[in-house]
C-alpha cells in the first residue's frame, strides 16, 4: 500500500489542532434543538420573545452553580403584585463576569412569560406579574433560569429550573345548625402566621359587619354568620402575613343565598377574575 507523503501527514496534524482550538467550548448541533426543558438542555436566548424558545444540548464541562429565590412585591398602588426571582452563579474564581440572563415561566406564552436581563456581577433578578400573567395565586410554576456568557474570559451557560409556589387562598360557604360559615383555605402552602380579616357584605356590596382574627397560626380560618335575612351575601376572606417564609397578602371571595330554611353557595365563574389574588 502506498504511504501518504510525509508533508501531508504533518499537513493532517497540523489542521486538525487548529479545528480543537477554533471550535468553543460550547458547541451546539444546528439541528439538535428540543422543547423539552426537563431534559439538561438549554434554553437559546436568541430566540424571539413569545415564540417559545429552543433548548440546546451544551457539550462542556459545568464550572460554577447556579442559586435562586424570590419574594412578593407590590408594583404601583397595587396595580399589580409581582413574584421576584432572584439568581446568581456560585462558584470559586467568580471575576470579569459578562453576559445575559434569561428567566422563562415553563408552559406560559407571550411576552411577559420571557424575561432576558444583562448581567451585574454574576446575579441577575427577573419580575413576572401575578395578578395579570403569566402567574397566578395558589399554584406552582417551574421556572427555567439560565445564564449565558463569559466568566474570567471563559465561556459558560449553566442553568437551573427553580420551582415557584405562588399562595393563595380559597373562600368557601357552608350553611350547618342555622350558622352561615364562611372559611379561607391557604393553597400552596405548608406553614402560615399572620391576620385574617372575613368580612360579609350585602348584594348592593355594601359592608355589614367582618370579624378579625390576629397573630394566628394555621392554614384555614372561619367566621360563623348568624340571623341573616334572606338574599344575596358575599363573603370576604383577606389573610395578610408570612406564608413559609415569604410575606404576601392574599384574598377570594364567596358568594352565597340565604333563604328562609338554609342557605346555598352561589356559582359565579370566578376563576380568572383579577378580583381574587394576591397582594
Amino acid at each position: 500500500m502506498r504511504k501518504m507523503p510525509v508533508r501531508f501527514v504533518s499537513l493532517a496534524w497540523v489542521l486538525m489542532f487548529a479545528l480543537t482550538m477554533v471550535i468553543p467550548p460550547f458547541q451546539v448541533a444546528a439541528d439538535d434543538k428540543r422543547e423539552d426543558p426537563a431534559k439538561g438542555q438549554y434554553l437559546d436566548a436568541a430566540a424571539k420573545k413569545g415564540e417559545g424558545g429552543k433548548y440546546l444540548d451544551v457539550v462542556g464541562e459545568r464550572q460554577y452553580d447556579l442559586e435562586a429565590d424570590h419574594h412578593f412585591i407590590t408594583q404601583g398602588n397595587i396595580e399589580d403584585i409581582a413574584a421576584r426571582i432572584k439568581a446568581g452563579l456560585v462558584g470559586e474564581k467568580l471575576e470579569n463576569i459578562e453576559g445575559n440572563w434569561t428567566f422563562q415561566v415553563e408552559g406560559a406564552e407571550g411576552d411577559e412569560a420571557i424575561k432576558i436581563v444583562p448581567d451585574r456581577g454574576g446575579k441577575a433578578r427577573a419580575d413576572f406579574s401575578i395578578l395579570h400573567g403569566p402567574l397566578t395565586t395558589g399554584k406552582a410554576f417551574n421556572i427555567h433560569v439560565i445564564f449565558e456568557g463569559r466568566v474570567n474570559g471563559e465561556r459558560q451557560t449553566v442553568q437551573e429550573t427553580y420551582e415557584l409556589k405562588v399562595p393563595g387562598t380559597k373562600a368557601t360557604y357552608d350553611f350547618n345548625g342555622g350558622k352561615n360559615t364562611v372559611t379561607g383555605h391557604l393553597k400552596q402552602a405548608k406553614k402560615a402566621h399572620g391576620n385574617w380579616v372575613i368580612g360579609l357584605y350585602d348584594q348592593d356590596g355594601d359592608e355589614i359587619t367582618d370579624r378579625e382574627f390576629t397573630d394566628v397560626d394555621g392554614l384555614s380560618q372561619s367566621a360563623n354568620f348568624k340571623s341573616l335575612k334572606p338574599g344575596e351575601y358575599q363573603g370576604e376572606v383577606i389573610f395578610e402575613g408570612t406564608v413559609d417564609g415569604k410575606k404576601l397578602t392574599v384574598w377570594d371571595y364567596v358568594r352565597f343565598t340565604v333563604t328562609k330554611d338554609g342557605g346555598y353557595l352561589i356559582s359565579d365563574g370566578k376563576d380568572g377574575d383579577p378580583d381574587h389574588g394576591s397582594r
